[in-house]
């Protein structure tokens, strides 16, 4: 390292040992770069892992249905499985608190394919506030080749699973709920309408109220 140093001084100045330097640590900037992203997808996997939690729909469960339970926990479902939760449980949820709801006067529409395709919503309109929403759509998301590599692991048979998300009047992304009973959809809808009602019905929260005919305005 001396003598070449010595040699570009010779040769070129202190410049050229300047541009030799800017030049040969080029790969290590690189380098270093790639360290950094490795470093912020670690720390990313990290937070990811500790922050998970007990899947939604199974923080009630008992030991009464355990075997119904762990074929739902071995089975990665695809859009057949989704299209038959839907007509299986969330459909007839649906049907059975429309008809609920209008014995209170209170109409309630099922609307299909308002957020993706595979998707159903319970909505009951108004004027003057925001529409209740209660509506389930799907998520596609990509298995771990980790688990797709192993052998003593539940059977998948591709690379991608989908799941029923819900989401609600304000926006908000719910839960994954393929592992709840068409009873239980029916109780987690009338959670979320009760936490409607109760933020509606609270002078403190005028903002959820919109003037929809001046908004179209």
């Amino acid at each position: 390292m001396a003598v070449i140093t010595m040699a570009l001084i010779s040769a070129g100045g202190l410049k050229s040992l300047q541009t030799m330097t800017l030049i040969s640590a080029l790969p290590f900037g690189i380098i270093m770069f790639i360290l950094c992203l490795c470093l912020f997808k670690g720390l990313r996997t990290d937070e990811l892992y500790n922050s998970a939690h007990m899947p939604y729909g199974s923080r009630n469960w008992n030991g009464e249905h355990w075997k119904l339970r762990l074929q739902q926990i071995v089975t990665f479902h695809q859009k057949s499985d989704i299209k038959r939760f839907f007509k299986e449980k969330v459909e007839p949820a649906f049907a059975e608190l429309q008809d609920e709801f209008a014995k209170y006067g209170i109409e309630a529409n099922i609307l299909r394919g308002k957020n993706g395709p595979l998707s159903i919503e319970l909505n009951i309109p108004h004027d003057r506030i925001r529409n209740f929403r209660y509506g389930v759509t799907t998520e596609k998301l990509h298995i771990s080749d980790y688990l797709l590599d192993e052998d003593n692991t539940p059977d998948v048979d591709n690379g991608m699973q989908y799941i029923p998300v819900t989401y609600y009047t304000d926006g908000r992304t719910g839960n994954d709920i393929h592992y709840l009973s068409q009873q239980e959809t029916m109780a987690d809808v009338l959670r979320e309408y009760d936490r409607y009602i109760s933020i509606v019905a609270d002078e403190r929260n005028a903002m959820v109220f919109v003037d929809k005919n001046l908004k179209s305005t």
